[in-house]
């Protein structure tokens, strides 16, 4: 099974690294672009960037992790698969 996100970077300047630990991404879109699918860990965007992903969860359960750069801060999610 295939889960697929979008991302979107609604700060006004500051740039965000994204990872969900023990899943591979695979970006396949970059500000509605279709790109030639990269597979990464983790992903840095800035402001007004948007990213389309996808992920093949397995039965667990994962933590999506987004990061400022400066790491001031952190957001955190539960991804079921």
């Amino acid at each position: 099974m295939s889960a697929c996100a979008r991302f979107t970077n609604g700060a006004a300047n500051t740039f965000y690294d994204v990872r969900i630990r023990g899943l591979k991404l695979t970006v396949v879109q970059a500000d509605g672009v279709n790109v030639e699918p990269v597979t990464v860990d983790e992903f840095r965007f800035g402001p007004g960037d948007t990213y389309d992903v996808l992920a093949q969860p397995s039965d667990e359960v994962y933590t999506l992790f987004s990061q400022a750069i400066d790491r001031t801060g952190y957001a955190r999610g539960t991804l079921l698969a």
